[in-house]
């Protein structure tokens, strides 16, 4: 079972959420994208965020094309 309060990296964060590294820092700097806390100048994010910020932006299309 997974800890949902775990701290991921940056990089563990991306491959979760199908995005490049550098994409999550661009979201940072521009102050949207998944919530993040900074350790000791160390970018980490909660599972929990990291995954509740997937189920959120998952768009679902049925197969007409109209999404539900």
């Amino acid at each position: 079972m997974t800890n949902p309060h775990q701290k991921i990296t940056p990089t563990e964060a991306a491959k979760l959420l199908g995005k490049a590294e550098s994409t999550l820092a661009s979201e940072r700097s521009r102050g949207v994208g998944c919530p993040y806390l900074k350790i000791n100048g160390k970018v980490r994010y909660l599972r929990s965020d990291v995954e509740a910020y997937a189920a959120k932006n998952t768009t679902r299309h049925d197969t007409s094309g109209v999404r539900v």
